[in-house]
């Protein structure tokens, strides 16, 4: 039921980003990554580090103190489930599926034993050619350079 209840809010989420990213035509939506870039260790200079793995699982250190989690939702280090957000529909939704290979926000479950404890979109960035994740919990996330995570490294498969 409580992720049942996460996952409306994520959606809820996701609606008002479409609205105001793509539908009002104040920014661009952000730019896909595929799963097999998704799939490696980021961190930023905050001290937050994930690990996202190709079986939708990951590991998180510092998401208590992470600027896009919900304030004082977040243990310091949990494991988790991630997928991809689908495209903004004609109603201006989308929703997080496992199937989806790539997007530009990524829903991240954080787990403490079998409830979600924090629940965050990370919005995907690309200087250049690198690609740099912001955890967002409003709108138009705005992460400085020492707050977006970038990939460190692939995670090794299981």
């Amino acid at each position: 039921m409580r992720r049942a209840f996460r996952c409306r809010r994520i959606a809820a989420l996701v609606c008002v980003v479409g609205c105001v990213g793509v539908a009002c035509g104040v920014g661009s939506p952000p730019p896909p990554i595929s799963q097999a870039s998704l799939v490696a260790h980021w961190a930023n200079d905050e001290g937050v580090r994930i690990a996202f793995a190709s079986d939708h699982t990951l590991r998180a250190v510092g998401l208590d103190h992470a600027p896009g989690a919900e304030a004082g939702s977040c243990p310091a280090a949990t494991k988790g489930r991630w997928d991809f957000f689908g495209p903004v529909n004609d109603s201006g939704s989308s929703s997080s599926d496992e199937s989806l290979t790539r997007g530009g926000m990524i829903a991240v479950h954080g787990k403490d034993g079998k409830d979600d404890t924090c629940t965050f979109i990370a919005v995907t960035r690309k200087d250049g050619q690198a690609f740099g994740l912001c955890l967002a919990q409003d709108p138009e996330p705005v992460c400085t350079d020492d707050e977006t995570l970038r990939r460190s490294r692939p995670v090794r498969s299981r």
